[in-house]
């Protein structure tokens, strides 16, 4: 069997890459770098499993809100998401230490 060459590689993106977790309202929330999950489809639906460890801060927004997203960046974002995963939410506002922002969704 011959590898598949991927120009683009989703698997890359949350373990090689990171992706970012973000889960709450507009004026309360956080955000997390994170490196274990997967993406796929499951009866005709695009899913995405991350993991998280309940000591972690971002676990209670996650248990409290019914929905999060995950993104992903260019490399040039890598110091951002060297933040996100470094630094806790309950101690600083880690986004306003990044060059990234939050957008709500509608």
């Amino acid at each position: 069997m011959s590898k598949i060459n991927l120009k683009y590689n989703p698997f890359d993106d949350i373990y090689k890459d990171w992706g970012v977790v973000t889960s709450g309202k507009i004026d309360n929330y956080n955000a997390m770098t994170i490196g274990w999950g997967s993406l796929g489809t499951l009866w005709s639906k695009n899913v995405v499993s991350i993991y998280i460890k309940p000591i972690r801060y971002t676990w209670n927004y996650l248990k409290e809100n019914d929905y999060f997203t995950v993104s992903f960046y260019e490399e040039e974002h890598r110091k951002d998401l060297s933040v996100l995963g470094t630094k806790s939410g309950k101690d600083c506002d880690k986004v306003a230490l990044t060059s990234l922002s939050v957008k709500q969704i509608e």
